[in-house]
């Protein structure tokens, strides 16, 4: 069996940051599938990933998705393509739980959320060339986006507003971050991410920006 899919098939990883403290999120790699227990029975379970294919940039796999729990809070997300160097991250929209994830083995280049990454509110941004973001709210929904610092500026960003749904005819995106939402920016040259879920005073008032 070939290495990256032996890993893939490996028991639960949990390196992870939840929402609530008891968080009963769990994921478990399975066979071309990912396997989501904790979720609220019935609610939406948002699913938000980018992996590495090789060990070259070249080649990204992403999964974005809203679906629906089942009786028990499960559910079975089908890969396409498992591959090892890939960060999940999964979101119960009714609850607002979250957990960060990695097949067993993958050791996560996770850092410190940088300083003025929310700014004002109204985009996410990344001292660095390229950001891909995700962004989901409670009750409401998620959202994802890219871009690049094609100005040579200093950082990549992403206006909130120009966020897309995880959901085909899903809900528009907000238009500013508010406390609670959970944010998640990544440079995919080299997998390096954080994480945030937002708090008082971590959206800077549009007088007090400069």
């Amino acid at each position: 069996m070939p290495s990256v899919l032996r890993t893939w098939l490996c028991s639960v990883a949990v390196m992870a940051c939840a929402g609530r403290v008891f968080a009963q999120i769990t994921v478990g790699y399975v066979d071309h599938a990912i396997a989501i227990g904790g979720a609220k029975p019935h609610g939406r379970v948002a699913i938000y990933s980018i992996g590495q294919a090789k060990d070259v940039t070249e080649i990204l796999v992403r999964n974005q998705a809203v679906v629906r729990a089942d009786d028990n809070g499960n559910v079975t997300f089908p890969v396409q393509v498992p591959t090892f160097r890939s960060v999940w991250v999964i979101f119960d929209v009714t609850t607002g739980d979250y957990l960060v994830s990695s097949p067993p083995g993958y050791k996560m280049n996770r850092v410190s959320p940088p300083a003025g990454s929310l700014g004002t509110g109204d985009g996410i941004r990344n001292p660095r060339l390229i950001i891909d973001a995700f962004v989901a709210r409670k009750g409401a929904g998620a959202w994802a986006g890219r871009a690049a610092d094609r100005k040579r500026s200093g950082s990549a960003a992403v206006p909130v507003s120009a966020l897309v749904s995880l959901e085909r005819d899903g809900p528009p995106p907000p238009q500013k971050l508010t406390v609670g939402d959970v944010v998640f920016g990544m440079d995919v040259t080299d997998m390096e991410f954080w994480v945030l879920q937002v708090r008082p005073g971590d959206v800077k008032e549009a007088n007090d920006a400069h």
